[in-house]
């Protein structure tokens, strides 16, 4: 007969570092984060960018903010990976325990924008295509999409292994109806050209992939900026055993609040890339003051 804590066991290791047995490899890793970019509003982004730049500005905007993004993500994945913390944990060490609330919160509104608007996103146009009521799929998607989260992240992995290679099979597809039925590459893109800047396309692509929502597209990327640029600069507060800071780093939520006001009202440039220099500036300041 399992004890209480075997039923009750947080396979996900929430709340303490996962130990290294536990740890998932590549290829899981790798269909995890293909299911987790293969989105409707991710696909709705790529349809901005092709209707609003000419063929050279959108193979520019991809590669570029492609490039943002993986500098990015992979010191991230590199100190999650050596750490074995979650995002919670390192935010505990890079804000302090308090100070975490606030990326927490914002992490939590994205996520919950971030379900609303997927299965928005995928109910309406199936239910016009279906000839059924959109709330119908609405319910049964968002069951679908609840129930998958709650088996934690073995049931993303099952949900991905299916998922990814169907929407690669259909995404094809769509893309060779679309310019079948646009008279070609050359023609749709003729069309669109001029509507948007590249440096717009370049934070679309970045902030596509941070939050499918435009305040926090300059609000979320602060924080990994500041939890990367914190454990290089303080690399004690992530050993092993060390235990975070119960107070407020005030120098990393004044990153994140500067940096979401330069984001969003500074237009020149990309808006993410200058909300995170200027919350890494904030971050350096308090840092240099206080030692």
């Amino acid at each position: 007969m399992p004890s209480d804590n075997q039923l009750h066991k947080d396979h996900d290791f929430s709340f303490e570092q996962v130990p290294v047995h536990a740890r998932k490899n590549f290829w899981p890793m790798f269909f995890i984060m293909l299911g987790f970019t293969f989105c409707s509003s991710s696909m709705s982004v790529g349809a901005n960018l092709g209707n609003g730049l000419d063929f050279f500005g959108f193979a520019i905007s991809v590669f570029a903010g492609g490039i943002i993004l993986a500098i990015y993500t992979g010191l991230l994945g590199y100190i999650g990976c050596g750490t074995g913390l979650s995002f919670d944990l390192l935010a505990r060490r890079s804000f302090g325990m308090a100070g975490s609330l606030l990326p927490s919160l914002l992490i939590c509104l994205t996520q919950i924008g971030w379900f609303g608007v997927g299965v928005a996103m995928f109910s309406f146009p199936a239910a016009e295509a279906l000839h059924v009521s959109p709330l119908v799929l609405i319910v049964a998607s968002g069951f679908c999409m609840t129930a998958s989260a709650y088996f934690g992240i073995r049931g993303m992995e099952i949900v991905s292994y299916i998922s990814v290679p169907l929407i690669l099979i259909l995404g094809m597809y769509s893309i060779i109806q679309a310019m079948q039925a646009g008279g070609g590459m050359t023609a749709i893109f003729a069309r669109s050209a001029g509507r948007i800047t590249i440096f717009s396309a370049i934070g679309l692509v970045v902030g596509s992939f941070v939050s499918w929502l435009i305040f926090l597209n300059a609000t979320l990327p602060p924080i990994g900026a500041i939890i990367i640029l914190d454990y290089f600069w303080n690399p004690q507060h992530y050993r092993a055993g060390e235990e975070a800071f119960r107070g407020i780093h005030w120098g990393a939520v004044a990153g994140v609040i500067v940096g979401a006001l330069a984001g969003n009202f500074i237009h020149a440039g990309i808006t993410s890339i200058n909300a995170m220099i200027v919350g890494c500036i904030c971050y350096l300041l308090y840092e240099k003051a206080a030692r």
